[in-house]
């Protein structure tokens, strides 16, 4: 097998192309998914998610299942640009609001399945609480300062999980949220059975507007997680470059923007400042959601841009400036105190 230095070489090299629309899994329809008991909201990815997350919570499983498989089967994207199946993904993705511990994932999971036994996202929500008990368990410390029987357990938990990923149903294998879990367990073992850039390459084929395969595999780029900058920035120039046709430029400040997230200043990578700036304007007149308006304005706070910043600040309803988005190096008190005088 490839290792995935080695792999992510090949990946940057060989520019893989992209379809320019979405690939061969379920297949895709325009519905609208307004008309159910947990309906979407389009203007919204997270508040879909945090919608979902409630309800599931709750224990609302039929009414959950019958959302996620709207949006799987959706062509629509989110005002933000997100793929419709982001939102299943999100939904336990989201650490907010907080549904329990291991235990309470576990149990929830397991009840759906008693309730629906053939249900895909049965399937899919017990495999995702085992993936949040990994992490759980080991914390979010380095290796290096992590205790060596955390680090086994951890391992062994992904090991048993990467089985059962790869036992599970076709129709659940057949999903983009299949395909982010898989890229992102095979990503933190340390012997994955399967190689992880070609789940990559085949996740970003089929579904290229799912874009958190990018940000996925963008995190194990990172210095933190034993990567370096020219790989990260090679990363990013690469698949900004190969959805230029559909998206312009957007990729490129989208995935600085999950890059700062993770407590990088801008001056410790090799963002470009003005690309960045000329990406984060198309996204705005793109994809102007507010979500997506609380990002840029926050980067381009950390970035010190004071024309960006105001002019995606300006943009954002009051009820709408939200501080769940912005980043916690640039939060909104102190930016708006530094430029809105």
């Amino acid at each position: 097998m490839r290792t995935l230095r080695q792999g992510l070489s090949i990946l940057l090299s060989a520019c893989v192309t992209v379809a320019a629309a979405q690939g061969t899994g379920v297949p895709r329809s325009a519905s609208s998914c307004e008309d159910l008991a947990i309906p979407v909201d389009w203007s919204s990815m997270q508040k879909t998610a945090l919608s979902l997350r409630g309800a599931y919570a709750n224990s609302q499983f039929k009414q959950v299942g019958a959302t996620f498989a709207c949006l799987d089967r959706s062509s629509r994207r989110f005002s933000g640009g997100e793929a419709a199946s982001s939102a299943v993904y999100w939904t336990f993705r989201l650490k907010r609001p907080v549904i329990g511990p291991p235990d309470r994932l576990d149990q929830l999971a397991a009840s759906w399945l008693v309730e629906e036994p053939i249900s895909m996202y049965a399937q899919f929500a017990q495999l995702r609480a085992r993936y949040d008990r990994a992490w759980a368990e080991r914390g979010g410390n380095f290796a290096s300062t992590t205790g060596r029987s955390k680090l086994d357990d951890f391992y062994s938990t992904l090991g048993d999980l990467d089985k059962r990923l790869r036992a599970t149903s076709p129709q659940l294998k057949n999903t983009a949220i299949w395909s982010n879990l898989m890229l992102a367990t095979l990503l933190d073992e340390t012997q994955p059975s399967m190689d992880p850039v070609q789940v990559f390459e085949e996740g970003v084929r089929r579904w290229p507007t799912y874009f958190d395969h990018y940000e996925v595999m963008l995190s194990r780029l990172l210095p933190r997680w034993g990567g370096n900058w020219p790989s990260a920035d090679a990363f990013i120039k690469a698949a900004a470059g190969q959805h230029a046709a559909s998206e312009g430029d957007t990729l490129y400040a989208r995935l600085y923007d999950t890059v700062f997230n993770q407590k990088y200043l801008p001056d410790e990578t090799g963002v470009d400042k003005q690309r960045f700036e000329k990406s984060s304007r198309e996204w705005m007149a793109r994809f102007p959601s507010a979500e997506g308006l609380n990002r840029i304005a926050s980067d381009a706070c950390l970035l010190e841009n004071e024309k960006l910043f105001r002019d995606a600040y300006d943009r954002i309803p009051e009820s709408d400036v939200k501080p769940v988005h912005w980043n916690y190096l640039a939060q909104r008190a102190p930016c708006v105190a530094r430029f809105k005088r």
